[in-house]
């Protein structure tokens, strides 16, 4: 895999030194009256696309932030809603006066808890079932 990503990488290098080779004749750039200084094609091509990378990451890292308060906030959601669960749980395992008799003893019925399921992130390659046969079906003569 290695060398997959050097000859990937190579040939975007070897790409670049082309595009500027053939592209190196001398322009000015104008914007509301403000001219640049003269400079080759290939800078200014390879100027707007680092300067768009630049941009990007800045977007992504301010959705990486938007996130990380999202889930934060749900969390915390999470948190409060377990809590009254638990809360809800517990009323429901007090006995009432119309379950239990005068003079017997209550029975409470404590509920197992679910087992949580464990987290599947492996990188191993899963098997294939093999498919179950059909049976035949049986042709009828009309």
């Amino acid at each position: 895999m290695k060398y997959i990503y050097v000859i990937f990488f190579s040939l975007i290098l070897l790409t670049m030194i082309f595009f500027a080779y053939e592209n190196n004749q001398m322009v000015t750039l104008k914007l509301w009256g403000f001219e640049s200084v003269p400079m080759p094609l290939f800078s200014v091509i390879y100027i707007g696309a680092l300067l768009m990378v630049v941009l990007m990451s800045f977007v992504g890292i301010s959705e990486k932030f938007r996130l990380r308060g999202e889930i934060r906030r749900l969390k915390k959601e999470t948190k409060t809603l377990k809590a009254e669960l638990n809360k809800y749980k517990e009323i429901e395992e007090v006995p009432t006066e119309s379950t239990v008799s005068k003079g017997a003893k209550p029975d409470i019925e404590k509920k197992e808890k679910p087992k949580p399921k464990k987290k599947r992130f492996t990188f191993t390659k899963k098997e294939k079932k093999a498919p179950k046969a059909e049976p035949k079906k049986e042709e009828t003569e009309l």
